[in-house]
């Protein structure tokens, strides 16, 4: 539901609606408003908050390393017994180099400390 803009003092209605508030606020002062309470017994930690993306980096390029085997025997196996490529071969090619990107990306993110 929108909401009406409300009319100043001087007659002329305000058009600043909340998230213009929001946006004029300096972003040190975002960073370290909280966007909830914290669950009871926990304090908010904004200098070294927890995150995965060391994790998520290495779990990404094991999975990756064994899906580049997969498909480096589904490969051989089509080559050495059809001798052809059909289109299910190339899209699980294309797959496989799209999860590749994927990786570098998240491993690039860890690299960057973006967590």
């Amino acid at each position: 539901m929108a909401r009406k803009a409300m009319p100043e003092p001087s007659g002329k209605p305000n058009n600043i609606s909340e998230s213009g508030m929001v946006e004029a606020l300096p972003w040190a002062f975002i960073q370290e408003i909280p966007g909830q309470e914290p669950p009871p017994g926990q304090v908010s930690n904004f200098t070294d908050p927890p995150n995965l993306v060391i994790t998520v980096a290495v779990v990404l390029s094991i999975s990756s390393f064994f899906v580049s085997v997969a498909e480096g025997f589904r490969i051989d196996a089509k080559v050495s017994s059809a001798r052809s490529f059909t289109w299910d071969d190339y899209a699980s090619f294309l797959a496989t180099v799209d999860a590749h990107n994927s990786t570098s990306s998240v491993n690039h993110a860890a690299d960057l400390e973006l967590g």
